[in-house]
């Protein structure tokens, strides 16, 4: 009875306390954080010692919001689910676990939980986010990822299964579009894999290639265990064309092929000067014919 839960176990039986027993547990005394939508924001996360740089060997953190990671560290390595929230090295080895939010979203909004292991040291700590503001209903229940022409995006979820599948088999993922269509078949794929020991964490990241203006759009992913099928998460794809720019605009030329503006000009001026010049001279000659 008295020996010490891992860390993973810990967080889960946390998780597992929000989610499943919601109804029984207790949430009234739970420290609460005020946001506004676009600001900033730090949530507070601290390691248990004294030493003022830490070993990261020996550091493992993970945030959870309303029963899904959002952010990692673990063997020297700092992982988060959106560009906007961040985990610092450099924080990390001071002590500081805090979990930074950058842009605030309404959809930021639930109740977060952050545990920590240093050696044999733990600690986890809770809290609950409100977000004041309002955006548009559409950006309030999705986050949002960039992605560029040409590139690779990920589409990032890792959620909570319990109780753990006794086999990878029981369990399935499928990515669907806002209009119910499958992503490209030829330039996207999705894995599942456990992302922890115990089979409970799982991570059915979506990987696009060579991301068109076409892919932009809403992306939702299905989980199906034991005969149910659950929407698990919701992410808005934004695609952004680095060579776009504003079209100049061309005249033709005389064989029907575009010229140069600027080259265009050039030649007109020549010839209006070459006008005005002739004129000038027919009328010396005419005045001095005169004279």
């Amino acid at each position: 009875m008295g020996e010490a839960w891992s860390p993973p176990l810990r967080l889960l039986i946390l998780l597992l306390g929000v989610n499943v027993m919601g109804a029984v547990l207790d949430t009234s005394g739970m420290p609460q954080v005020t946001s506004r939508v676009g600001d900033n924001l730090h949530l507070e996360c601290l390691v248990p010692v004294e030493n003022f740089r830490l070993d990261l060997s020996l550091l493992t953190v993970h945030w959870a919001k309303d029963g899904n990671i959002k952010a990692t560290f673990e063997n020297m390595v700092a992982r988060v689910a959106l560009s906007r929230l961040q985990l610092s090295v450099y924080e990390l080895e001071r002590g500081n676990a805090s979990l930074v939010i950058g842009e605030v979203k309404p959809a930021d909004a639930g109740l977060y939980l952050c545990s920590v292991t240093y050696g044999n040291r733990e600690t986890t700590s809770q809290m609950r986010l409100k977000v004041q503001g309002t955006m548009s209903p559409t950006t309030e229940t999705v986050q949002e990822v960039a992605g560029k022409t040409g590139d690779r995006s990920l589409l990032w979820c890792v959620f909570l299964v319990t109780p753990a599948p006794a086999s990878p088999g029981q369990l399935s993922t499928r990515w669907t579009r806002e209009d119910g269509t499958s992503p490209s078949v030829q330039r996207s794929h999705h894995i599942l894999q456990p992302v922890d020991n115990m089979n409970t964490m799982w991570n059915a990241t979506l990987f696009i290639e060579q991301v068109t203006l076409a892919d932009a759009g809403l992306y939702h992913c299905f989980v199906t265990y034991q005969d149910k099928e659950k929407e698990t998460c919701i992410l808005m794809l934004k695609v952004e064309d680095p060579k776009t720019r504003a079209r100049i605009r061309h005249f033709p030329s005389a064989v029907g092929q575009p010229e140069e503006p600027m080259q265009r000009y050039l030649e007109v001026g020549m010839v209006l000067g070459v006008v005005v010049t002739a004129c000038g001279v027919a009328l010396v000659l005419a005045l001095c014919y005169k004279g």
